[in-house]
């Protein structure tokens, strides 16, 4: 069999082709890495749920989605939109934006006076899936809400190239998106929560999965439509603005790449 270069990082298994590689993972995450050092990751990962499907897209494009969330107003209006939006924030614009070489964080806006339906106020008695009642913001870790932002809702890591792990107070979600074809990609999701202590917990964790999964086939909704838009040819050109900063950060990895040319935190 061929050799290829594991290692092992916060429990997520990370593996190169390269079985040489040029730096070690702990020096490839850089300051990503560490920000998340002290994070509780094995007791928020007692219950989990997972969804996997193959979508008709570029890889680039199925991972575009997740690295923004100026569509939250619009595509997730019926959702969650309210959450990370307010009067005063009404796109949910980030909070913070951090570059880390390859890499990428943002912190994300929630709107604490938002008002839930019935059903998601009766999960929020008992903790915590976006904003709720117990949430807190303790700076625990340098990487997790490093502004102390008293709005912040969720942070989003961007791991080059396909890996995402983004934290919340009580919970995270990661993303993988595998290339397969130059149209064709298989993407997987996972929420994690830590082991349920009541029946209320439990209630509130299982709202949670449902309602991560609706947001999951809403961001779905669009995708190979993109496709089929680029594909076609019809436009050459994509402005992006500043929300769009992560977007934009991983194109210019990906082009320097191509062209041969060295990339901070790349190998």
């Amino acid at each position: 069999m061929t050799p290829v270069a594991c290692d092992v990082w916060q429990g997520f298994i990370f593996i190169n082709v390269d079985p040489n590689p040029q730096a070690s993972l702990r020096d490839y995450l850089g300051d990503l890495g560490r920000g998340l050092d002290g994070y509780p990751f094995e007791t928020i990962s007692a219950t989990c749920r997972s969804w996997t499907t193959e979508v008709k897209a570029n890889w680039k494009a199925v991972k575009d989605v997740f690295q923004e969330v100026f569509h939250v107003a619009f595509l997730h209006r019926r959702s969650v939109a309210d959450a990370a939006k307010s009067k005063e924030n009404p796109y949910g614009h980030f909070l913070d934006v951090r570059l880390h070489g390859s890499h990428g964080s943002a912190s994300v806006f929630g709107n604490k006076d938002m008002q839930p339906t019935p059903v998601a106020a009766l999960a929020f008695r008992h903790g915590t899936f976006l904003i709720g009642p117990d949430f807190e913001t303790n700076g625990r870790q340098s990487g997790v809400n490093p502004l102390g932002h008293k709005d912040w809702i969720v942070d989003l890591n961007v791991i080059f190239p396909c890996f995402f792990v983004d934290v919340s107070e009580n919970s995270y979600v990661t993303h993988n998106f595998w290339p397969v074809a130059v149209d064709r990609t298989v993407w997987q999701s996972t929420q994690y929560f830590p082991k349920a202590k009541t029946a209320g917990q439990r209630f509130m964790q299982e709202y949670g999965h449902v309602s991560f999964r609706d947001i999951l086939l809403e961001d779905g909704r669009t995708l190979e439509e993109t496709q089929s838009m680029l594909s076609s040819g019809a436009k050459t050109e994509f402005p992006l603005q500043d929300q769009e900063i992560l977007v934009r950060q991983s194109h210019h990895v990906v082009q320097q790449m191509i062209n041969g040319l060295p990339v901070e935190g790349a190998n």
